[in-house]
């Protein structure tokens, strides 16, 4: 807008696709104690991306 204010946007995963950032596999069998009240069967574990968002705002300098 002008050399003191500058308007920003961001925006992450535009079209809200769901992906794995990256997973790991590990034995279930080994948490059976851990006092958790589901089994767990799967080895695989996923960690999400990011979500939908959407971020804005002002820089302004003094």
């Amino acid at each position: 807008m002008s050399k003191n204010v500058t308007l920003f946007a961001n925006i992450n995963n535009l079209f809200n696709n769901k992906y794995a950032l990256f997973g790991t596999y590990f034995d279930p069998n080994g948490v059976t104690k851990a006092g958790m009240p589901i089994a767990l069967t799967d080895q695989q574990t996923l960690v999400p991306g990011i979500p939908f968002a959407i971020y804005g705002g002002i820089r302004i300098k003094l």
